[in-house]
């Protein structure tokens, strides 16, 4: 695993800076794959969001707010983990998209649990999945990321990875 000390920032310099994509997980190339390398070339909005649409045909954009560097490491370290993967706030699934193409792709075969307060985004998610067709290794969850954490927690699950992306403050992602 790489460690790169100069991509940290300290909380003033959140949002201020884009730092670049450095891969944490050793592979040959640039990319892993022609899915991991989409995300340095997919077309994007407003200069710096990408856009994924939800099926190859004039298919509609998957609404969110990624930046090329989120979408390649959301899909490498997706790809490389080997246990299941919680996501909370999926907001209409752009992220669960990437991490779902990662897990398809992988070599290890695991299962993703997705949350979102929202029954109208947890319905988004669920729709542009299904016409991905990546909805079969995501569980979509309607309800409170702190309540449904805990449940996690009652069973003795156990993630490998988690994106936490419910709020966008500070606070209520501590």
């Amino acid at each position: 695993m790489n460690i790169h000390y100069d991509s940290f920032m300290s909380l003033e310099e959140l949002g201020a800076r884009i730092p670049s994509y450095y891969p944490t997980f050793d592979f040959d190339g640039p990319f892993i794959n022609k899915s991991h390398e989409y995300f340095s070339t997919c077309p994007v909005r407003d200069g710096i969001l990408v856009e994924v649409r939800d099926h190859p045909l004039s298919g509609t954009v998957i609404e969110g707010w990624l930046r090329r560097e989120d979408s390649l490491k959301l899909y490498e370290i997706a790809y490389f983990v080997a246990g299941d993967i919680l996501e909370l706030g999926p907001y209409h699934g752009l992220s669960t998209s990437i991490l779902s193409r990662a897990t398809a792709d992988s070599p290890h075969k695991k299962s993703i649990y997705t949350v979102d307060l929202s029954p109208d985004n947890t319905a988004m998610t669920s729709h542009h999945l299904r016409r991905m067709e990546l909805d079969g290794n995501v569980t979509t969850i309607c309800g409170d990321a702190s309540s449904v954490v805990r449940q996690f927690a009652s069973k003795g699950a156990k993630f490998e990875f988690v994106f936490v992306d419910h709020s966008h403050s500070y606070e209520a992602v501590y």
